[in-house]
């Protein structure tokens, strides 16, 4: 049964929430992450997240949604606050009905493994991210395309800023994301997987490659490696790929956001995967 808790919007139980929307530290430090919005909130409760606390409004009836979120997310704490503590916690111009506060899993491996019949693994390992919204979105690209997780390398934006959420519009929760220190973490996790998939090649992207990404073989077990929006694959990233491949382009672009070159590779990934054999 949860406690219910009646917040003001100077309490120490307020402050803690307000500091897990804007604060990387304090998020992991506690080991939980804020999250408004209907897709998300949906999301994280079916997926099978922990929640652990909700808040929402003491001064307006709850819709039959957040009643149902409440009720399948069996969270240990309901806060409720006035309206306009409501709208002090909330990025959005219209408060959320309801915001979350969920456990963060442990950046394990094993999270990645595609379920059975799932077909091979497709991974996308991003070299140093720095927006969140790149982040998001590709997310939502690895969710809507088949892909199985993705490996942050490296200092890298929060994974669980609020933006990151936002702007995957929900499929954060439906793609495992885990994070390693560097390159060489990445190549070790990348050789225990040999047993159950074999050689699973590391292809790089690079505007330099000799080879455009039709051309790539990527039906198999593969990782697909992106690099940092403003520097590219680092030269470690680079020596580690077994292939690096180009995404052809036309008009006076230079190059594509990262997001939307990920997308591409995770595209014709699963176009091949899609052919008959």
């Amino acid at each position: 049964m949860a406690r219910t808790v009646h917040l003001r919007t100077r309490t120490a139980e307020f402050q803690h929430l307000e500091t897990l929307r804007r604060s990387r530290e304090k998020r992991h430090r506690h080991g939980e992450f804020f999250v408004e919005g209907v897709r998300a909130i949906t999301q994280a409760v079916t997926l099978g997240w922990q929640v652990r606390a909700f808040a929402h409004s003491s001064e307006r009836p709850l819709s039959a949604w957040a009643v149902d979120m409440l009720r399948r997310a069996d969270a240990d704490l309901h806060y409720t606050l006035p309206d306009d503590g409501m709208a002090e916690l909330s990025e959005r111009h219209e408060p959320s009905e309801l915001i979350a506060v969920v456990r963060m899993p442990g950046d394990d491996a094993r999270r990645l493994d595609p379920p059975e019949g799932a077909g091979p693994l497709l991974v996308v390992a991003f070299d140093r991210p720095s927006s969140p919204g790149n982040l998001g979105s590709l997310l939502r690209s690895v969710d809507a395309l088949g892909g199985h997780g993705v490996v942050i390398v490296g200092h890298a934006v929060d994974v669980y800023d609020p933006e990151v959420i936002r702007a995957s519009t929900g499929s954060f929760f439906a793609v495992p994301v885990i994070r390693v220190a560097s390159v060489g973490e990445l190549l070790a996790w990348r050789a225990g997987l040999h047993e159950r998939w074999g050689d699973v090649p590391l292809v790089g992207t690079d505007e330099h490659a000799p080879l455009e990404v039709s051309g790539q073989p990527l039906d198999g077990p593969v990782i697909l490696a992106l690099g940092n929006e403003t520097h590219g694959l680092s030269r470690a990233f680079l020596d580690a790929c077994s292939a690096t491949v180009r995404i052809p382009m036309t008009g006076t672009a230079s190059s594509l956001n990262v997001a939307a070159a990920g997308s591409i590779l995770l595209y014709e990934a699963d176009r091949q995967r899609r052919l008959p054999r």
